[in-house]
């Protein structure tokens, strides 16, 4: 009886905790991160500095690898975070 009561109680657990995860969240990798190619890729997938066509531009507030801010269309095929606390909603 109390092995099914255990099994059901894992199955209920790990259905809750699968069933909240995000297609975009995963597990860490702390032991091998990747390759350099990788986690570079990983690094400049968004870019973190404002754009100069949402307010006034902001002469030195990037650092050199960043001077050049990426194009609107590429910044539209962004995915959108996982919820709109990240960057604010875009509704």
């Amino acid at each position: 009886m109390n092995r099914i009561l255990y099994l059901a109680a894992g199955v209920g657990l790990l259905f809750t905790v699968a069933s909240g995860c995000s297609p975009t969240i995963r597990m860490p990798r702390l032991l091998h991160p990747g390759t350099a190619a990788y986690q570079r890729y990983e690094a400049e997938q968004f870019d973190p500095y404002p754009q100069n066509d949402m307010g006034p531009a902001i002469v030195g507030g990037r650092p050199i690898d960043y001077q050049v801010p990426i194009s609107p269309v590429r910044r539209a095929r962004q995915p959108m975070p996982v919820g709109p606390w990240r960057m604010g909603s875009r509704y």
